[in-house]
């Protein structure tokens, strides 16, 4: 085996290998998050009648263990064909794609509700919401198609381990600065709406959490697209993967505990009410309920 080959096993192992912590330190994440937040799932959605959010939260929260599951079956299942590691991404890619989508979907809803479900907004949400998806899903098809899987000249006693991407077109950073667009432009709506209510003297704690959560999430959401397209243009091909899961389960929690949080303040001050009629109106809004639904548990 020449020097060169040799360096360049040694480069794509090491690649290889921060990709591998970086898929660790996600299910690390997710694990953790969910223990944490069992509780309040128990509570906010298990006990709750099913409705459409209750369902896309099932989907956002369950989805990136089968996400998770097939990279790690990428990573290290040993002696992987490049066409198995090919349809594995292609699968990863299209459920990633899918729930970052669904999870778009609650944290639309949820901005929807707080400022007002106008017909115009409706319309507005429904345009940037397929001006985003419709062209990210298209562009995703052709960015898989330039992806080239490979084997290492590893020596026939020793079995490889996982898959070794070789190539991959660098147009995955339009679906990113896609993702950024939309969150920014979901992130300004609610600015736009904290600080009229805000201003009107609308300040319970149940808006405080609402527009507190919505708006930072979205700075978070934003900033780790920012960063992907950076290390897209940045790092060599092989590292196109490195935030790939990262990104898929902090979206997932956060958009997780968006629900989770507003559903529980909600309850709270449905319970405990501050005699405000504006935050009774917002709690409505914030669990997605039915109004009948709602007064019959003001009433009791």
């Amino acid at each position: 085996m020449s020097s060169a080959i040799l360096a360049a096993l040694i480069t794509a192992l090491e690649h290889k290998k921060v990709i591998s912590y970086a898929n660790v330190a996600s299910i690390a994440l997710l694990a953790y998050d969910y223990l944490l937040t069992f509780d309040l799932e128990v509570s906010f959605v298990w006990n709750t009648p099913w409705g459409v959010v209750t369902g896309l939260y099932y989907i956002t929260r369950y989805l990136p263990f089968i996400d998770i599951a097939v990279v790690l079956y990428q990573q290290f299942k040993p002696d992987l064909s490049p066409t198995a590691c090919l349809r594995a991404n292609e699968t990863f890619s299209w459920f990633f794609t899918s729930g970052l989508a669904i999870a778009e979907i609650i944290l639309t809803l949820r901005t929807w509700a707080i400022c007002g479900k106008g017909v115009p907004l409706s319309i507005i949400l429904i345009l940037l919401y397929i001006g985003l998806w419709v062209p990210a899903f298209i562009n995703m098809n052709a960015f898989l198609k330039t992806i080239v899987f490979g084997s290492l000249p590893i020596p026939l006693h020793i079995p490889s381990v996982g898959c070794i991407l070789l190539k991959g077109s660098s147009r995955l950073f339009i679906n990113w600065v896609l993702i950024m667009c939309y969150d920014a432009c979901m992130c300004a709506l609610l600015a736009m709406r904290a600080w009229s209510i805000f201003r009107s003297g609308g300040k319970s704690r149940l808006l405080v959490i609402v527009y507190r959560d919505g708006i930072i999430y979205y700075i978070y959401l934003f900033g780790l697209s920012l960063l992907n397209v950076i290390l897209i243009f940045k790092l060599p091909a092989d590292y196109l993967p490195l935030l790939s899961s990262p990104v898929r389960v902090i979206h997932a929690l956060l958009t997780a505990r968006v629900v989770l949080h507003a559903r529980e303040q909600a309850q709270i001050q449905l319970r405990f009410p501050l005699g405000s009629e504006e935050s009774a109106t917002y709690a409505s809004e914030i669990r997605f309920q039915d109004n009948r639904q709602q007064q019959k548990t003001v009433g009791t």
